[in-house]
Formats: C-alpha cells, structure tokens, sequence
C-alpha cells in the first residue's frame, strides 16, 4: 500500500506489476462539504457544513470548527451526530465566499454566499420638476417573493424622512416635489437600505440681461412641461423692482417682459407653479 497526501479529489493512477500495468481510479473523499446559499437579507437562511475525519467518520458533537468569510474567522462546535456545523449569515446584500476549515484534517472548502437586498428594482431618476414621475423600490419578504400589501418602507431625501406602505405588488412610492437640483434618496426596510441618485431638472429658465436704455431688448422667461417640451398658454410672474407683471407663454413657451427702467442694477423674479427663478438686469445709460 501507499500513503496517498492528496487532495479530495479524483485521480488517475498507473500501477506496473511485473509486465502488467493498471491504471485504477482513485477517489479521495472530502472531509470537509457545504452547498452555496442564495438568501435574502437577514432572513432565516443559515450556511451549514459537514465534518468528517481521515477515516470518513462525522466529527463527534462539541468538535471546534472553523469558518472564514469576509476576512472574518468564526469559531463553531459540531452539534449532533452527523457532523453539522452551521454559521450564522447577517452580512450587507452582496456577493461573498465561504470557507469551512476542518481543523482536525486541515482541509477547507469554500462557497459561495449571495444575499439579495430586500428592496430591488430601484433605480436613479432624472425629471422635470414636478411631473408625474415618482421613485419607486419593490420590497422583497423572507422567501424571496415581493411581498404584499401594507407593509412600512422609510425613505429619506434631503434630511427628511417620509413612510410609504407597499401596494399589493409590494412596491412603495414616493412623490418628488423638490426644487430642481440634485439629492440623494436612501430607501429603508427591516434595516436594510438602497440609495440612488434624484436630478430634479428645472421648467422656468432665463438669461441675465444687460441692455442699454431705452432700446427695445425684453427679458426673456422659458418654460417646459414635464417632459421637457415648451409650455404654451401658462402664465409666468414677474417681480422686478417690486412690480409684478403677468406675462402668457407664447408657442415656443416664452414669456417676455419689457423693461423700461432707467439705468441700474436690477433682480428679476420669475415665478410659475412654485418654482422661482431670479435673474440680474443690466440697464446702461
């Protein structure tokens, strides 16, 4: 016989007797045996190993073990008689490997561990201010199935925070009424947390002006819908040095105002549905 230092594994050999030569199959059995784990985050689903000696027996119960994932090593006994040993999984969603240590042979094997994020299908969003669009997360329950009606989901944008319960698709949503700019929106469920990007675009936009006195040059006001195409037959305010003007958009969604102040310095205020805008007019002499 011969001591084989191998790895498990299978193997073939070559043995010559004499003028004879064989060539057997050699299957050297793992001590050491897990199955990957596709779970939800921080559901109920746990990793589990089997351990065995050099002679294939199960480690007896009370046997230390070891486990490493994610750079941390974790201690663990076998419990029962059949070699189980189990790990706790409460990691952040994402991609992972497992590696189970038998400490009594020294051989390890390793898994993979996936954990989904109980809130998916959400994605950034750019809109125009204060359409119908709205940012929208599906919330996912212990058994990897949306769940259904009435439950809580946290979000945050822009320091505050609102709570919105999920439809009987499971999917929560959250109006977007800010002023145009850009936020970060964070989405919370049973502690777990997805973050995406909002780019609120504006609807009123306007160039400064500088004329000189008494030339015809007029200020200028654009106004978009929300999808971003012009906006006629809506009226834009102005204020400028106190005065308020209403002006109706034109088919290219123009507002225009003429300005006939004397030589100055001067803010304008444009103002439609809530949104503001404030320009400088330059008047020389």
């Amino acid at each position: 016989s011969i001591a084989l230092g191998l790895n498990s594994g299978v193997y073939n050999a070559t043995v010559t007797v004499g003028n004879e030569t064989l060539n057997p199959v050699v299957t050297v059995l793992s001590t050491v045996n897990g199955t990957d784990v596709v779970k939800v985050y921080r559901n109920d689903t746990q990793y589990y190993a089997t351990f065995r000696d050099s002679e294939g027996n199960y480690l007896k119960d009370g046997t230390a073990v070891r486990f490493n994932i994610n750079g941390v090593m974790y201690d663990r006994k076998i419990s029962g008689s059949e070699g189980l040993a189990k790990l706790n999984i409460n990691l952040n969603q994402g991609n992972y490997v497992i590696t189970a240590i038998n400490l009594e042979t020294g051989e390890n094997a390793a898994n993979n561990i996936t954990i989904i994020s109980r809130l998916v299908e959400n994605s950034d969003i750019t809109k125009y201010y204060r359409n119908a669009t709205q940012y929208t997360v599906k919330v996912i329950g212990d058994d990897g199935n949306p769940v259904g009606a009435g439950e809580t989901v946290t979000f945050n944008i822009n320091g505050v925070f609102y709570n919105r319960t999920t439809n009987a698709s499971g999917i929560a949503k959250l109006n977007i009424n800010l002023p145009p700019g850009d936020y970060i929106i964070t989405a919370e469920y049973k502690n777990c947390k997805v973050s995406n990007d909002i780019k609120v675009l504006p609807v009123l936009s306007a160039e400064d002006l500088t004329k000189k006195y008494g030339t015809p040059d007029q200020f200028v006001a654009t106004l978009l819908d929300g999808q971003g195409k012009a906006l006629a037959g809506e009226t834009v305010q102005f204020n400028v040095n106190g005065v308020l003007y209403n002006r109706v958009t034109d088919s290219d969604g123009h507002a225009k105002l003429n300005i006939r102040l004397m030589a100055g310095q001067y803010i304008i205020t444009s103002s439609y549905n809530g949104a503001s805008i404030a320009n400088n007019i330059v008047i020389t002499a």
